[in-house]
């Protein structure tokens, strides 16, 4: 799926450990979307992990990635978000929610519209925006009526 200029989604190897992955390939040498975020330290409250440690196993790097769920490889232009699985109150944090998805969409669309400027940037700002009030909302009603973290409408 493409989703900008030199910009793609899709299922492959990764080229340092062959696994399968779902990544962001550099397609020439274009500005990347993942260029506006290469000095990111966190997103949405989660501490974005840069690589795996050097000698670490690919199964102790997923272990680590209920603490840690967003991961971001720099020389692959890729990231990946590790979803909450389950209501927290039930399962504890183990993941990331789609805000933070959301959120990190946003940051990107802003590094990019910072460089190459235009009214549909602006757009997908305003609607990523609206997007994130929507799901703030959505929280604080659940909140009210005590259904907030457990699965229960």
């Amino acid at each position: 799926m493409a989703l900008t200029d030199g910009y793609s989604v899709g299922s492959q190897n990764c080229s340092e450990c062959s696994r399968e992955t779902k990544a962001c390939q550099k397609k020439g040498e274009n500005y990347m979307a993942l260029e506006t975020i290469k000095d990111v330290k966190e997103i949405g409250g989660f501490k974005v992990v840069r690589d795996k440690p050097q000698g670490m196993s690919w199964p102790d790097f997923d272990k680590m990635r209920n603490e840690f769920p967003i991961n971001i490889t720099d020389k692959i232009n890729c990231i990946s978000f590790k979803i909450q699985n389950g209501p927290i109150k039930e399962n504890g944090v183990n993941g990331c929610q789609v805000d933070t998805i959301i959120e990190a969409a946003a940051i990107i669309i802003t590094g990019l519209n910072d460089k190459f400027p235009c009214d549909e940037n602006e757009k997908a700002l305003n609607h990523l925006a609206s997007a994130i009030n929507s799901l703030k909302e959505r929280k604080i009603n659940r909140e009210a009526r005590g259904v907030e973290g457990i699965n229960q409408k």
